[in-house]
């Protein structure tokens, strides 16, 4: 089996060091998150040839090479998506497809998001050609049903997957409860309602020997890497500063963000640093999912359907927005309010079961679709669907 693999690489980005801000994000698609679910859906299979298939690729330099094609895919169902492009190269290669966690980025659940024509016409390319679509959470199986696709599964991200443990809910959950000592903090979410959160977020890096974990925006992971600013950065860091620092001077700002920020470009050493941690919690989804990778309470904030959809498919630690505001005033101005973080992890209902069955469940039906497409599972996935 030759498996052509869509994605800017597995997981890791190669020689980070020598590239410009421009080039990190170029290969990591604009989000750091991305690298997590490259990493994890190229665990669960064996191939006996594999080539890495990215946005640029076209038909001529793939045609006999590839027997199949596997999309690891993400927030693809959005309004700003045009798919075309790679709606033709599916048919122009017309071999079997295997699509793994796509989802709509929709702020409600009470419409469904404008799909252009492009990304219509490749859904339907890519429902002809494989048995079923791995998609992210009910609302995303949803919205497909309503543009004509109906070969659909819940099945969240494969990155819920990257740990093999059987037990790894009941580690968490057994964690949940212990005093938190060292947070981690996944955030910088710049939506409107979130602004208060992030607010409350940044402001814990003086507690609990935190770190905060920035997978975006461009200008802050400069920052915490030490690049030269030129004079947007700086607006733009002005801006941030104004909705979740208010009560810092620039100077001050920066030095938080340098002592506190770290940015990976690589999924195994982001897992390696995550152990240090008792819990970890913000707005990102695939920040929450790396913690919970290597057993550490991770609770995701979640506030649009992208985020509440997938959190509770996977049945991961989860709280509202609005909810998670309560612990947490008004933190723009002079007056700053610390959240007793240990009240949030305890007020946070957890079945480390209910996750553990999930997890399972997710894997069994993989191995379903891997063997429907000719496609040998490997043991690591083998070794959670048991």
């Amino acid at each position: 089996m030759r498996v052509g693999y869509f994605a800017q690489n597995y997981g890791v980005v190669s020689n980070p060091h020598s590239m410009n801000i421009d080039q990190l994000m170029h290969h990591t698609g604009h989000n750091t998150g991305n690298l997590a679910f490259w990493h994890a859906a190229n665990l669960l299979f064996d191939a006996d040839e594999q080539v890495l298939v990215n946005w640029g690729s076209t038909a001529d330099q793939l045609k006999d090479k590839i027997d199949l094609l596997i999309i690891p895919a993400a927030n693809f169902l959005n309004h700003t998506s045009n798919l075309e492009a790679q709606a033709k190269l599916i048919e122009a290669l017309d071999v079997p497809i295997i699509m793994m966690g796509i989802g709509a980025q929709s702020e409600t659940h009470t419409e469904f998001t404008p799909l252009t024509d492009g990304t219509k016409r490749f859904l339907k390319v890519v429902s002809e050609r494989t048995p079923f679509i791995g998609v992210r959470g009910d609302y995303s199986a949803d919205l497909c049903r309503h543009y004509g696709i109906n070969n659909v599964e819940v099945l969240g991200c494969p990155s819920i997957l990257i740990n093999p443990s059987k037990t790894l809910g009941e580690t968490i959950e057994q964690r949940m409860s212990l005093p938190v000592e060292r947070l981690l903090v996944h955030a910088c979410c710049l939506k409107a309602p979130l602004l208060k959160t992030e607010a409350t977020l940044f402001n814990a890096l003086q507690q609990y020997s935190s770190r905060y974990i920035v997978q975006r925006p461009p200008e802050l992971i400069k920052s915490i890497l030490g690049l030269e600013l030129n004079e947007d950065d700086m607006a733009y860091l002005e801006k941030f500063r104004g909705h979740v620092a208010g009560h810092l001077e620039m100077s001050e700002f920066l030095a938080v963000l340098r002592d506190k920020g770290e940015s990976y470009m690589s999924v195994p050493e982001w897992l390696s640093r995550m152990r240090g941690f008792s819990h970890a919690i913000g707005t990102r989804i695939h920040g929450t999912l790396l913690p919970i990778s290597v057993g550490v309470p991770s609770v995701c904030i979640y506030q649009d359907t992208r985020t509440d959809e997938l959190s509770d498919t996977l049945k991961i630690p989860r709280i509202s927005y609005k909810m998670f505001n309560k612990y947490g005033l008004n933190l723009l101005g002079k007056s700053r309010d610390s959240v007793d973080f240990n009240r949030v992890f305890d007020s946070i209902e957890f079945s480390g079961e209910k996750f553990d069955l999930r997890r399972r469940a997710i894997a069994k039906k993989y191995t379903e679709l891997f063997k429907l497409a000719s496609l040998k599972s490997s043991r690591h996935l083998g070794s959670i669907a048991e």
